[in-house]
């Protein structure tokens, strides 16, 4: 299970991640998209570590998604 303050702060990622692609996907060709691009990577990123790390601590039980066939 996971911690309350691990669950806000990646809620908190999530939430301004989603706002960062409506910006992208409103705006396609404004000059400020790039800007939001990388600063969805940089959330990205951020949550992806943030998640290792949340697992490696065992605050959170990684079960891998079963293939499809």
């Amino acid at each position: 299970m996971i911690k309350k303050p691990a669950l806000d702060s990646i809620d908190k990622r999530l939430l301004h991640m989603r706002r960062l692609f409506n910006f992208i996907k409103t705006h396609r060709r404004n000059c400020l998209m790039n800007d939001a691009f990388k600063s969805l990577k940089r959330e990205a990123r951020g949550l992806d570590s943030m998640m290792r790390e949340a697992v490696k601590s065992g605050d959170v039980e990684f079960k891998p998604r079963e293939k499809k066939v």
